[in-house]
């Protein structure tokens, strides 16, 4: 559409195919840049590319299941196999119950990510606790990002979080919401050995580890740290950690509860 104001059909059909592929966004570029009709070329990809998904939302309503994303690449399922689960699981129930929205809580943007690839019909409401993991979330399709500071305890910071979607307009009492989101219960830390064991195979060798593998570290554990330490290990200047320091912040980890919760909006 750069010299004439309705589109081709291999236009039509590149927009079709980036639809169907799942792509996160469309792009234009000499039709905004220098071409004629540049507001008519937006309008009319704009409105291909939900007339595309408004299909895709029916498939998906005829059957959930097989709408889900594809599996992840082999060297990737051991590591997010259990996160993929869950995203699947809240996007089948936020569709089943017709949810007002799917909020999740992310450190960094992998579980919000893996929700939007199957896209549920409900707007998906993403907390993060960094400005870098907001921005990167921002393009990601159907997500909208939030900046919360997350607290230890878990009920606190979903309790926030309502309050800024309700404060926005995003939710009103009574909604019924879908919540993902990995919460610390059951045993704390782990035997010695264990942790040995652990720091041994990561550090390969070596008498310390980075302050940014910890959190690999932890979860071969099963373990995740508050998120008050996580915050200091992804955005501290720590460095490298010894197996003491390592011992120590694993001593006080809790094991990982992921969670697809049902609820009102209070």
């Amino acid at each position: 559409m750069v010299a004439y104001p309705t589109p081709t059909r291999a236009e039509i059909t590149d927009i079709f195919e980036a639809v169907r592929q799942k792509a996160d966004a469309l792009v234009l570029t000499t039709e905004t840049a220098s071409g004629r009709y540049p507001y008519k070329a937006l309008n009319a990809m704009h409105v291909a590319a939900k007339r595309m998904e408004s299909k895709a939302q029916e498939s998906a309503e005829i059957d959930p299941i097989a709408a889900l994303s594809m599996p992840l690449d082999k060297p990737f399922q051991s590591v997010l196999r259990v996160a993929e689960n869950i995203a699947n699981s809240a996007s089948i129930i936020a569709n089943q119950q017709l949810a007002k929205a799917i909020v999740v809580f992310t450190q960094k943007g992998l579980m919000a990510s893996l929700v939007s690839r199957n896209r549920p019909n409900a707007p998906i409401l993403a907390f993060a606790p960094t400005a870098e993991a907001r921005e990167k979330l921002t393009l990601v399709h159907g997500v909208r990002p939030f900046l919360l500071e997350f607290s230890d305890d878990p009920e606190h910071t979903i309790a926030e979080a309502f309050k800024v979607l309700v404060s926005r307009g995003w939710l009103e009492s009574g909604d019924l919401v879908i919540i993902v989101a990995d919460v610390l219960g059951g045993r704390s830390g782990a035997p010695d050995s264990e942790k040995r064991a652990v720091f041994d195979e990561v550090a390969e060798g070596s008498a310390e580890i980075s302050s940014s593998r910890v959190r690999a570290a932890l979860r071969k554990m099963s373990l995740k740290a508050t998120d008050t330490v996580e915050f200091k290990l992804a955005h501290g200047d720590t460095g490298t950690i010894s197996y003491e320091e390592f011992a120590e912040v694993a001593s006080n980890a809790k094991q990982i509860v992921h969670t697809v919760q049902l609820r009102y909006c209070p």
